[in-house]
């Protein structure tokens, strides 16, 4: 019987490498003993659309896009796709090759395989593997470096090529729109797969939509996997029930509070006493006010809100140049600032002075404090300028966040949706 199947996964550097998978897939290196053992099949597999620099070996397309990928960027997108049993290999192989032609074209350099294994039926379970990168070929021709470098759009000849795959190439989908172009896209392979099999003159049709949507009021089959029909995991459920069945309490068996208060003796009645006036609680006093920190001190002289002895300015620290000198031998952190670049050009030390800088070199030599404070309130301005780079970039940063977010949830419905059978 033809089952459907067709899931889509995401490389991304720095989490999984694009060149091992396509290894995985051509059973290549380490991966070749499964093909040798006799295990499973190698049907079919190549790779079209490449690159000059990488024609005569796939894998180096792909070790390429590990090395020169952007950080956390794709560096392949994957299909893993049920094939009918009940065609030829010949005949598996031409239908992939037609679903190549229609979602991958010629735009996307791409790596594919076939593999044939035994079910635990004790029949064939052939599968296809299809990755391909987002980067699109437009005719330009590029070195391994700038072809995974960001897109020129003034001049693309200077830039890499551009990333973006399907009909909405380069656009930012939201969750319901990604979740409906997985869907078209299930639904194509499940036509393409239905017309294979009519014209091989099977009968057999396969569907890409869930049990609620074809009316059909059945609860889907919980996935056995590799184990599901193996002695072994017989024997792991059973452990497993029998763990079960040893922490849960026998139904009769009281509650603990409740054997707790049938151990606990009876009081005896005894004759009512008189009512006493409960004492009053003690008023909370107040709380002592207590000295102010040197680094509160500096951050109150400077009109800074941050108290953290390790978090830097974000504005300048405003000294002047005989306090410094006067006071640079006492601490290594002065001393720098004594010597600091910005400090001999502009006449005061960076905003990237720490408190703790400052604070240790107070504690180490208290006189100094006075001189110090005082230098610092008297040439330390307020910079708005500083406030708004700060609040631009706390701005990107949530707008970074979102963007991830957005991405997290397109994902997880994806693999739900894989799991439902959407």
């Amino acid at each position: 019987m033809a089952i459907f199947h067709l899931s889509m996964k995401v490389g991304r550097r720095g989490k999984s490498s694009a060149a091992a998978h396509a290894a995985y897939i051509l059973r290549e290196d380490q991966y070749a003993a499964r093909i040798t053992s006799g295990k499973e099949r190698l049907e079919s597999s190549g790779s079209g659309n490449l690159p000059s620099w990488a024609t005569s070996d796939p894998l180096t397309f792909w070790a390429a896009s590990d090395a020169f990928e952007r950080s956390n960027g794709s560096t392949y997108r994957e299909m893993e796709l049920a094939l009918p049993r009940e065609l030829s290999a010949d005949q598996r192989n031409q239908l992939l090759q037609d679903f190549i032609s229609q979602e991958i074209s010629d735009k996307h350099s791409y790596t594919f395989a076939i593999h044939n294994k035994i079910a635990d039926d004790g029949e064939e379970q052939p599968h296809a593997h299809l990755m391909w990168s987002e980067r699109q070929l437009d005719g330009i021709e590029r070195d391994a470096n700038q072809f995974f470098k960001r897109a020129n759009k003034k001049d693309p000849t200077k830039g890499g090529a551009a990333k973006g795959w399907g009909d909405h190439a380069g656009q930012t989908l939201t969750a319901a729109e990604r979740a409906a172009d997985l869907q078209a896209i299930r639904a194509r392979w499940a036509t393409m797969t239905n017309s294979a099999l009519a014209k091989a003159g099977h009968e057999e049709q396969v569907d890409s939509r869930t049990n609620l949507a074809r009316n059909i009021m059945r609860a889907p089959e919980r996935k056995i996997g590799p184990l599901g029909t193996n002695k072994q995991w017989d024997h792991i459920r059973e452990k497993r029930a029998a763990k079960r069945a040893k922490n849960r309490p026998a139904p009769d068996a009281p509650k603990p509070q409740q054997k707790a208060q049938q151990k606990a003796p009876q009081p005896r009645l005894q004759a009512p006493q008189p009512q006493t006036k409960a004492k009053a609680p003690p008023r909370p006093q107040p709380p002592t006010p207590t000295e102010p920190s040197i680094y509160q001190r500096i951050a109150k002289a400077a009109r800074v809100t941050e108290t953290s002895p390790d978090v830097p300015f974000f504005y300048r620290l405003k000294i002047d140049h005989e306090t410094l000198e006067t006071y640079s031998p006492v601490h290594p952190a002065l001393e720098k600032l004594m010597t600091a670049k910005l400090f001999h050009e502009h006449g005061y030390v960076a905003a990237r002075a720490p408190l703790k800088a400052i604070g240790q070199a107070i504690e180490k030599q208290p006189s100094i404090a006075a001189d110090i404070l005082a230098s610092i309130t008297q040439h330390t301005a307020f910079r708005p300028e500083l406030e708004q780079k700060q609040a631009s970039r706390t701005a990107q940063q949530n707008r970074r966040d979102f963007q991830h977010q957005q991405q997290r949830e397109a994902r997880d419905i994806e693999r739900e949706m894989d799991g439902w059978g959407l």
